[in-house]
């Protein structure tokens, strides 16, 4: 099952986001900044305190700590809050 066919997009989300952060532990970085992206398009349709924002959240958390130096400029998630 396609979670977006049906209109599962908090699931989408939720996935996306525990898939980008094992890519970003496996050492994809490139593969996971595309899933970082694709969620990018999805967040404005959750709930900012929904367990998939969070999931999202945590992704761009994992790949301030394992990529960037920066961690203010990390997250695409601030225009929620």
């Amino acid at each position: 099952m396609k979670p977006l066919e049906f209109g599962l997009v908090s699931q989408a989300l939720a996935c996306l986001g525990i898939r980008g952060r094992w890519q970003n532990v496996l050492g994809d970085l490139v593969g996971a900044a595309d899933t970082q992206l694709m969620g990018d398009w999805l967040i404005p349709r959750v709930e900012p305190g929904s367990n998939a924002f969070g999931q999202m959240a945590s992704l761009a958390m994992w790949r301030t700590l394992l990529v960037e130096d920066d961690p203010a400029s990390a997250s695409p998630l601030r225009a929620h809050r």
